[in-house]
C-alpha cells in the first residue's frame, strides 16, 4: 500500500513537472523577451535556455513509462532523415543545421513531452501566471519601443493569448485574484495599437473560436443557427470583396479618434503604393515556380534560405516547395484532419478545447504570413495535442463497440 502512495506521489510530481515544460515550451519566445529586459548583456540565452529545457524534459519523460505515438514517431524519423539529406545536399549548409537543430528541439522534443501524461489546468494556470510576470516587466520596460514590430509582436502574443483564454475557460472566483486580469486586459488594448497584422489576425481568431464555443453551448434553435452561419459568410464574402474600402474606412474613423492601429497604419500604407501583400508575392511566385520544378520531392528542406534567402511566409508554400507533394501531404493532411477532428469532437472538455484554440491561433495564423514552420514551436505542439486528442477519443469510441 505504501509502495503504491509512493509510486502514485511520484506520478503526480511527475505530471506537475510536464505541465510546467508544456507552458515553458509554449512561451519560450516571450520568455527569452522577459531576459532580454532583465538581463540585456546576457548573450546567447535562448541557446541555452534550450538546451537545458530538452535535457530536463527528456528526464522528467523517462523517469517512468514513456508514451509513445507510432505515427508521430514515424512522422518526425521522415521529417528528421530529409533534414539530414537536405544537409547533405547543400554542402553542410549553415541554415540548414541549424534548421535541424530547431526542429530537434521544438518538433521531436517538444512533441515527445507533449504526449505523456499532464494535467491541462494546471498547464493553463502556469502559463497564466508566467504570462503575467511577463507582462508586468514588459509595461515596465516599455518593449515595443526598444524592439521591431516583429519581434515585439510574436513574443507578446502568447502571453495576450493566454490571458484571453484563461479570462474566458478558467476565470477565478475569488476577487483578489480576478484582479490579476487587469495587465491582461491592458496588454490587449497595447497589442491591438502596436501590434502587426499577423498577431491582430492571431488575435481576431482566438476571439472566433471562443465565441463559436459559446455559441454551441448555447441552446439556439436550428434555423437561429443557420441564419449566423449564413450572416458569417455573408460578411466573409463581404470583407473579401471590399477589403480594401473596409480598411480605409476603418483607418479614417481611427484618424479621426486620434488613434493610432500600427496594424491599420501600415495596411492603409501598403493599399496606396498597391503592394497590400508587402513584396509577398515575389516570395510566393518563386516557391511556387520552385515547386513546379521538383513537384515530387521539393527542393530540400531549408531549401529556400538557401537559393532565396529569409522565407516563404506561408507554411503550404514552404513545405511545397521544401518538401514537394509527398513531405506536404505526410504534414498537412494529419494536422488538417487532427484539428477538425478535435473541433468537432462534442466530448471534448473546456480545458482541451482551451488549450487546442491556444495552440492553434498563436501558430497557424503567423505560419501562413509571417514565420517558417521548423522553429516554430507552438505549431509542433499542436501537431502532438490534436494526436492525442484524436488517440483519446477514438480509443474510447472503440471501447465503446466493444
Amino acid at each position: 500500500m505504501r509502495d503504491r502512495k509512493i509510486v502514485s506521489n511520484k506520478q503526480i510530481i511527475r505530471e506537475k513537472l510536464i505541465s510546467c515544460f508544456v507552458a515553458v515550451a509554449f512561451l519560450f519566445n516571450s520568455i527569452c523577451l522577459l531576459a532580454n529586459i532583465l538581463f540585456p548583456s546576457v548573450e546567447n540565452f535562448g541557446e541555452i535556455f534550450i538546451i537545458v529545457f530538452l535535457i530536463l524534459g527528456m528526464l522528467v519523460c523517462l523517469t517512468a513509462s514513456c508514451r509513445i505515438n507510432f505515427g508521430l514517431l514515424l512522422l518526425n524519423s521522415i521529417i528528421l532523415l530529409a533534414i539530414l539529406a537536405s544537409y547533405l545536399y547543400y554542402d553542410s549548409s549553415e541554415i540548414v543545421k541549424t534548421l535541424m537543430n530547431n526542429y530537434i528541439v521544438w518538433g521531436i522534443g517538444v512533441t515527445v513531452i507533449m504526449m505523456q501524461k499532464y494535467n491541462i489546468r494546471r498547464t493553463l494556470d502556469v502559463l497564466y501566471w508566467l504570462s503575467l510576470v511577463i507582462i508586468l516587466f514588459e509595461f515596465a520596460a516599455e518593449a515595443e519601443q526598444k524592439y521591431e514590430s516583429f519581434t515585439w509582436t510574436y513574443s507578446v502574443l502568447p502571453c495576450v493569448a493566454t490571458a484571453i483564454i484563461h479570462f474566458a475557460y478558467c476565470r477565478f472566483s475569488n476577487l483578489i485574484l480576478k484582479i490579476t486580469y487587469i495587465p491582461g486586459f491592458l496588454m490587449l488594448i497595447k497589442f491591438v495599437l502596436n501590434a502587426n497584422r499577423g498577431g491582430l489576425i492571431s488575435i481576431l481568431l482566438l476571439l472566433f473560436f471562443i465565441s463559436l464555443k459559446s455559441l454551441n453551448s448555447v441552446n439556439l434553435h436550428l434555423k437561429s443557427r443557420k441564419t449566423l452561419s449564413i450572416l458569417l459568410v455573408a460578411v466573409s464574402i463581404a470583407v473579401g470583396l471590399f477589403f480594401e474600402q473596409i480598411t480605409l474606412l476603418l483607418y479614417n474613423c481611427m484618424q479621426n479618434l486620434d488613434l493610432n492601429i500600427h496594424a491599420l497604419s501600415k495596411m492603409y500604407r501598403l493599399i496606396e503604393v498597391d503592394n497590400i501583400t508587402n513584396n509577398r508575392q515575389d516570395l510566393y511566385s518563386y516557391a511556387w515556380h520552385g515547386f513546379l520544378n521538383s513537384p515530387l520531392w521539393g527542393n530540400g528542406i531549408g531549401g529556400f534560405s538557401v537559393n532565396h534567402g529569409g522565407w516563404t511566409h506561408n507554411l503550404v508554400l514552404q513545405l511545397l516547395y521544401e518538401g514537394g507533394i509527398l513531405l506536404s501531404s505526410l504534414v498537412l493532411i494529419p494536422l488538417v484532419k487532427n484539428c477538425l477532428f478535435v473541433l468537432r469532437e462534442k466530448r471534448l472538455t473546456g480545458d482541451e478545447y482551451s488549450l487546442f484554440v491556444l495552440l492553434f491561433s498563436a501558430s497557424i495564423p503567423k505560419l501562413m504570413f509571417s514565420t517558417e514552420l521548423w522553429s516554430t514551436q507552438s505549431c509542433w505542439m499542436l501537431f502532438a495535442f490534436c494526436m492525442l486528442i484524436r488517440c483519446k477519443y477514438s480509443t474510447h469510441n472503440t471501447n465503446k463497440l466493444k
